[in-house]
């Protein structure tokens, strides 16, 4: 029950909370926790940032092969 949302949809029909409020709440939350994560990631050294363009998250995806066969970071045979 300690994750995003739970608490939040726990409370409409316990208490009588309003879903609107209660997904505005959970909005709230998420937002709040990305940030949470961003500021974190932004701290470590050596994290490379990869842009999710509109062509989606399948070229993302590509580059981050292409980067681990750059790097060989994880040391694997092909």
């Amino acid at each position: 029950m300690k994750g995003i949302g739970y608490r939040h949809l726990v409370a409409v029909p316990k208490r009588g909370t309003p879903l609107a409020d209660a997904t505005r709440a959970i909005k709230r939350d998420t937002r709040r926790y990305a940030k949470r994560q961003w500021t974190w990631f932004g701290r470590e050294e050596g994290v490379q940032w990869v842009p999710v363009g509109p062509s989606g998250p399948g070229s993302a995806l590509a580059d981050v092969k292409k980067m681990i066969d750059r790097t060989r970071i994880f040391n694997y045979s092909d």
